[in-house]
């Protein structure tokens, strides 16, 4: 028993590495598909949707510097080629023919959500772990997950008029406050602790 509650000392920050290198994988992949569905959803009165689209993995793409940026830090080695995302991203592989704006919507919320636990399991472990400069990172980062998902379907709701992807994580009161609000986010002008505390 003693001997195993060692090794599991010993194997430890290992093991994180592994852990941090397949959510580094998985941002990677993640940035890679709100951008293909950036770049083909084409159908009228989705210019708000699109933006959201590409707000959203800019801020991905910061999740995986700062995963890729604690990696080193620590120690490890940041595996970030095509080749290593391809085989270490817990996504499933993106609809990449369909230009439908419903299936797009439908596609990359489900890879933020699927992002998102991941990013849970890993601030959990951490925590765990007692690395709590990790989990506060991965916190982070998961706000910034809850919150595009939110914008997401908003987006959607007011290019559509149809009922979300997804039920909305944000409450607002008039249309105008949504539309209001979705812009400032996309300009970069409501931070993630001024969003939360509107929620």
């Amino acid at each position: 028993m003693l001997l195993r509650s060692t090794r599991s000392a010993r194997d430890a920050p290992a093991i994180a590495l592994v852990q941090l290198n397949v959510l580094l994988a998985t941002a990677i992949d993640l940035q890679a598909q709100l951008r293909q569905a950036r770049w083909n959803v084409r159908e009228p009165g989705v210019v708000r949707l699109n933006a959201v689209f590409e707000r959203a993995a800019i801020d991905v793409g910061h999740h995986a510097d700062r995963i890729a940026e604690r990696i080193s830090g620590t120690g490890g080695r940041a595996a970030g080629t095509i080749r290593t995302v391809a085989k270490r991203s817990v996504l499933s592989p993106y609809p990449a023919e369909t230009r439908d704006i419903a299936q797009n919507v439908a596609a990359t919320s489900a890879a933020l959500v699927v992002y998102a636990a991941s990013l849970r399991d890993a601030t959990d472990a951490s925590r765990g772990r007692g690395d709590f400069v990790t989990a506060e990172m991965l916190g982070t980062s998961l706000a910034n997950v809850e919150r595009d998902l939110g914008w997401i379907a908003q987006a959607y709701q007011l290019a559509c008029g149809d009922a979300p992807a997804r039920p909305l994580s944000a409450t607002d009161a008039a249309e105008t406050s949504v539309r209001s609000r979705i812009e400032d986010w996309v300009n970069g002008e409501i931070t993630t602790s001024a969003y939360l505390g509107q929620r």
